[in-house]
């Protein structure tokens, strides 16, 4: 009875079973149909071997179409064969096809892109970079896939088309798994380039959660990246958190990063911001000591005296005796004289790079200076004069 029941069962459910699992048959008519398509992709690129011109949205539609045709093939083939119900006969043909057709999809993307059609460009270039997860090319009777530098950056290319197109979805999709996928290095992109575009990306939806966890991922990562680095600052400084700043800050410092003396003049900076002007005047002179053109730190030292002496000066000296107002001044003019020095030298190091920006904030800067000590009696009329007349020309 019981045997009988077991053979009943198998007889109703074996055929929903094989149903399921698809049949060889099935895996044949996908071939098949794949086989239809790569002929019209032969088909034009005939037509250019005789001087003729491909039709290359048919050629492109069916080089898509054959990719999903023969993959499904393969797979219903290959699930078959390993329940032990038929064998994968195609799977040498259908990899050397697979093989031949691949460089077109770069191609595709190429075409789409330039028609701005950036949603199918993306779709082409990523299709070309699935290549190496096909089931198919670890089988031991198909030929290892070839290689090619595309391989490298086909998805960053897919990511690039996705932000052409600002869908936002398929720009964090594709970035996402750059980032998530090893790097190989090439000469199209950084490893940090993706943590950068998604945390615009990020920033631009308005995701605030997602674009600060992105900041300290890349960061974590890339800790000499300046981009990622001055941009997680910023938040902090945008948030008034100034803690977390300068924790963050003393983390890169002690991990000596390559560029420590911008990270230290930024931590300098904040310094200031809170007033503490003795341990911000310190950290611009590490800075410094590391770099002697350090930009930041020369600039930030200048600013830093000429702060402490516009304070200074803004006092009510007319609550002062004229001991004491003489007193005052005298140190108000010391702190404009240790100011210049780094002023000038910021002004140097900027002409140098030819900058127009960074010289007209330079000059200004200067200006500044001797216009207020030739008010305290100190005469520095004739530089003040120079540096009016530069600033004049680059208007």
């Amino acid at each position: 009875m019981k045997t009988k029941t077991t053979a009943l069962l198998l007889f109703l459910f074996l055929p929903l079973y094989l149903f399921s699992q698809g049949s060889l048959y099935d895996a044949r008519e996908w071939k098949t149909q794949g086989d239809e398509k790569y002929e019209i992709i032969q088909e034009e690129l005939d037509k250019e071997m005789i001087g003729g011109k491909s039709d290359y949205d048919r050629m492109y539609s069916a080089l898509k179409e054959a990719y999903y045709l023969y993959v499904k093939s393969d797979l219903m083939a290959q699930n078959l064969e390993d329940n032990d119900m038929g064998n994968n006969i195609h799977v040498q043909d259908v990899a050397q096809k697979l093989q031949k057709i691949r460089a077109y999809f770069a191609n595709a993307g190429v075409y789409y892109n330039e028609k701005q059609e950036y949603i199918k460009s993306a779709e082409y270039f990523e299709i070309y970079a699935d290549y190496p997860f096909l089931r198919i090319f670890s089988d031991e009777r198909v030929d290892s896939l070839q290689t090619s530098e595309v391989d490298a950056y086909a998805l960053y290319y897919a990511a690039i088309c996705a932000i052409q197109s600002n869908d936002n979805k398929e720009i964090t999709r594709l970035l996402e798994r750059v980032i998530a996928e090893p790097y190989v290095p090439n000469e199209i992109y950084k490893e940090s380039d993706p943590y950068e575009l998604l945390a615009l990306n990020y920033q631009n939806a308005g995701d605030k959660d997602a674009y600060m966890n992105i900041l300290y991922k890349g960061t974590s990562r890339f800790p000499d990246n300046l981009y990622l680095a001055s941009t997680l600052i910023n938040e902090y400084m945008l948030a008034e958190n100034y803690a977390d700043a300068m924790k963050f800050l003393d983390n890169l410092i002690e991990r000596n990063i390559g560029s420590s003396d911008e990270y230290i003049t930024v931590k300098a900076t904040i310094l200031v911001q809170e007033k503490k002007y003795t341990e911000a005047e310190k950290e611009y002179k590490r800075a410094l000591q590391i770099n002697k053109q350090c930009l930041r730190a020369l600039n930030g030292l200048g600013v830093l005296y000429a702060i402490q002496a516009q304070e200074l000066n803004d006092t009510d000296k007319n609550q002062l005796k004229k001991k004491a107002r003489k007193k005052l001044n005298k140190k108000i003019i010391g702190l404009y004289q240790k100011a210049l020095p780094y002023m000038e030298e910021a002004y140097a190091v900027v002409q140098s790079k030819d900058n127009t920006p960074d010289i007209r904030s330079a000059l200004y800067k200067l200006q500044n200076v001797y216009f207020n000590m030739t008010q305290l009696g100190i005469d520095k009329q004739k530089e003040y004069d120079r540096v009016t007349g530069e600033l004049d020309t680059l208007r």
